[in-house]
């Protein structure tokens, strides 16, 4: 371990790029979107850094599903792949290495990052779901540092 000293400060944080990097839904025959009584969803996270060039990739998995009135009824859902590229101007300061070279984050920058990727994902939503039967639904505010309890491995590409 590097005897760097750790320590977060947001003013070194900002996101230099965000895209939609995949979408699908389905909506069954004959589904009646009046019956929609609450939304459900379920997101997860995925992180990767590269500490030389100051820069981490977050991703994050959306899923939304409706629940109906009408436990008959086959529910709608949709899923969203969403990626954000963060700089972050003190890296080599928020980051370890451990003896098989696995780079550890500062929790509190790991924290940053889902809350700001979650929140960020959540205006993007609100707004590229307003004419879909999906219209009520809002990403609801939630402790963001549950989304890196169960973070994926981040898929190389």
């Amino acid at each position: 371990m590097s005897d760097k000293q750790i320590g977060f400060d947001p003013q070194w944080l900002s996101i230099i790029q965000f895209n939609l990097l995949s979408q699908n839904s389905n909506t069954p025959p004959n589904f009646d979107s009046m019956k929609i009584q609450s939304f459900e969803t379920n997101s997860q996270i995925r992180i990767g850094t590269n500490v030389e060039k100051k820069l981490a990739r977050v991703e994050l998995l959306t899923e939304i599903k409706t629940v109906s009135k009408d436990n008959a009824q086959k529910e709608a859902s949709a899923n969203f792949h969403f990626s954000l590229i963060y700089k972050i101007e003190n890296m080599d300061s928020l980051v370890q290495e451990d003896e098989k070279k696995i780079v550890i984050l500062d929790s509190s920058l790991a924290g940053s990052f889902a809350a700001v990727s979650y929140s960020t994902t959540r205006g993007f939503l609100i707004t590229h779901l307003k004419s879909t039967l999906f219209k009520d639904f809002i990403l609801p505010v939630i402790d963001a540092n549950k989304l890196l309890q169960n973070e994926l491995p981040l898929e190389e590409k």
